[in-house]
């Protein structure tokens, strides 16, 4: 936000409440940030959402804008704002089964009526505001208490919490699927579903917001190209495969490639029925690969056996 947004945004919170409700969101904005450091469950969800939003909207996430700490706001830990939807989703975690909407100002429900007035002036956009719990029967009890002026606006969501990741990715799976979606890997395992949450909450929290969630995802296969997709289409990927390159390939018997997430893969069957498999290191789209199709190329193999050192 800048600084003539900031002020803007001032005029409008004077307009709408008092100094007393404007010096509270800036402490509350400073606070945030200070504390910020050791925010892994809030890392962690914006990690999950990021990978969401890549396999919902494909290249498309580039119009999806993230931002964490949202300054001037009741309701901070984390925007997202669709501009191809025009919708924004303002989300408040919660890591605690004892949390209640509370009562008086500094009460839960307090600051979700305040962003609810602010949001309904200030949005050109449609919006939902979200508290996210990491204790289902604390979910449960607050989504069944919603404060009647909140309902139209509000829900509660229940995501998990466990540590290390591995335990994370282990015990919730089917919870965490679009992280499946966003590795190399066919079928990740839960250490593969770790290791790509580990970097999206690193990319999080060394990159700033707000930033798309093209961007982030970007940045974060800058830091570890070898781990997450790249968000292209398909027929982008399949031209990169050269002719001469396809033309050597078709030569070898008994083996086989496929595309699988913009990677190379590659199947070898071998007279005694056994199969030998793998997944090149880096995607197609990358100068690893362009140089590893003008190896194989002027290596003009015959078996799988004379080019397996390239493969493996």
């Amino acid at each position: 936000m800048d600084n003539s947004s900031d002020a803007s945004e001032q005029v409008l919170i004077l307009e709408l409440f008092d100094e007393t409700t404007l010096a509270y969101l800036r402490r509350k904005h400073t606070g945030g940030r200070s504390g910020a450091k050791g925010a892994r469950y809030e890392d962690v969800f914006a990690a999950v959402k990021l990978a969401e939003a890549a396999r919902a909207k494909g290249i498309d996430c580039r119009h999806v804008v993230f931002q964490t700490q949202v300054p001037l706001r009741f309701v901070d830990d984390l925007l997202i704002y669709d501009a191809l939807d025009a919708r924004q989703s303002y989300f408040q975690l919660k890591n605690s089964p004892t949390v209640t909407w509370g009562n008086g100002v500094d009460g839960l429900s307090s600051d979700f009526v305040g962003q609810a007035i602010l949001s309904k002036v200030d949005c050109q956009s449609s919006f939902e505001l979200v508290l996210v719990l990491s204790d289902s029967a604390a979910a449960q009890r607050l989504t069944a208490t919603i404060p009647d002026q909140l309902r139209d606006v509000t829900r509660v969501e229940w995501f998990p919490w466990d540590e290390p990741l591995t335990l994370l990715c282990e015990r919730w799976e089917s919870e965490l699927s679009a992280l499946a979606w966003l590795s190399k890997q066919a079928e990740p395992t839960f250490h593969d579903l770790a290791e790509v949450l580990g970097i999206l909450c690193g990319t999080w929290a060394l990159h700033g917001s707000p930033a798309t969630a093209h961007d982030l995802i970007d940045a974060a296969r800058r830091l570890s190209p070898t781990l997450i997709r790249p968000l292209v289409a398909e027929e982008d990927v399949l031209r990169t495969l050269r002719d001469d390159f396809k033309a050597t390939l078709a030569i070898i018997e008994n083996f086989s490639y496929s595309i699988v997430k913009g990677f190379f893969a590659w199947e070898a069957r071998h007279p005694n029925g056994t199969v030998t498999a793998g997944v090149l290191s880096h995607d197609c789209l990358s100068e690893n690969f362009q140089a590893f199709q003008t190896r194989v190329v002027k290596l003009a193999p015959l078996t799988f056996e004379s080019m397996e050192d390239e493969l493996l």
